[in-house]
């Protein structure tokens, strides 16, 4: 990362705000994608009690360039396949960036909701069009 990247997150607690922020600090434009409204988002995917992900997640609102799902698509879904949605979209936005971009995907190896292990998948529809930095997985239990 540095000055001539652009880090594209999804913002949520963990490996999103800790990209972004190293990112930030090596000077890589940040995206911040939300989901959701940023209150919303900050209460669904961030907060924690006894942490600063909070804090942390509102430092990157004030210093990323900030997008919300609502703005920019028309099909937003209800409950949580709003966040299945958001990552499609993300992966569209970085594609327009770059056709061939470098993906970091870290995810817990659970498919709860769907959104990574659908959306983000090298082996998937768009594995050809993106090149896998590193996807750090947890086998499922």
């Amino acid at each position: 990362a540095g000055p001539h990247t652009t880090i594209v997150s999804g913002g949520a607690r963990g490996a999103d705000i800790i990209t972004a922020e190293e990112g930030f600090a090596l000077g890589a434009r940040i995206v911040l994608c939300l989901a959701l409204p940023p209150d919303e988002f900050e209460r669904r995917s961030v907060d924690l009690a006894g942490t600063d992900w909070d804090r942390r997640f509102r430092h990157l609102l004030a210093v990323a360039e900030v997008r919300r799902l609502s703005d920019e698509v028309d099909d937003v879904p209800a409950g949580d396949e709003v966040f299945t949605r958001a990552n499609e979209w993300m992966l569209d936005i970085v594609q327009r960036l770059d056709p061939h971009p470098y993906v970091l995907i870290v995810w817990d190896g659970k498919t709860a909701d769907g959104t990574v292990a659908v959306t983000c998948d090298p082996s998937g529809s768009r594995g050809s069009d993106v090149t896998t930095v590193c996807a750090l997985t947890a086998p499922s239990q």
